[in-house]
C-alpha cells in the first residue's frame, strides 16, 4: 500500500475522480464529503496520513477549521487548498505562511493534483 492521501470536497464527483486518480498512482485515499467527516477521518488515522486534500467551502465548518486541528496535532503535515473562488483570509495566510502548504485554483486536471501529491517529500 502506497502512502495515504485524505481528501475532503463536498462535490462527491470531483471526490471519486481526485481518489480514483490517486488510487490507480498507487497511493491509498480516505474521502470525506464534510468537515465534520474530514475531521473524524484525521483523529482516526493521524499517524498515517501523509497529506492533505481540502476544498474551502467543505460544509459545515469549512476547511479552515480542519486545517487547524490538523495542524495542531500534525504542523509539518503537507497541505493543499482547492476552491474555485480566489484564497481570502485566514486560508490564504495558512498558505501564504506554511512552507509545507497549497492553493490550486479550481478547475484543474487530475494530473495537476497528481503531479503535487508525486512531489511531496
Amino acid at each position: 500500500m502506497g502512502p495515504k492521501i485524505l481528501l475532503a470536497d463536498d462535490e462527491t464527483t470531483l471526490l471519486r475522480l481526485f481518489s480514483t486518480v490517486l488510487e490507480r498512482a498507487g497511493y491509498v485515499t480516505l474521502e470525506a464529503a464534510s468537515s465534520t467527516q474530514a475531521a473524524s477521518l484525521f483523529s482516526q488515522h493521524a499517524d498515517e496520513i501523509e497529506a492533505l486534500v481540502l476544498d474551502v467551502n467543505l460544509p459545515p465548518d469549512g476547511a479552515e477549521t480542519v486545517l487547524e486541528a490538523v495542524l495542531a496535532r500534525r504542523p509539518e503535515m503537507p497541505f493543499l487548498i482547492v476552491s474555485g473562488q480566489p484564497l481570502t483570509g485566514a486560508l490564504a495566510s495558512e498558505v501564504a505562511r506554511s512552507t509545507t502548504g497549497h492553493f490550486m485554483p479550481k478547475p484543474f486536471r487530475p494530473s495537476e493534483l497528481l503531479a503535487w501529491v508525486e512531489a511531496l517529500p
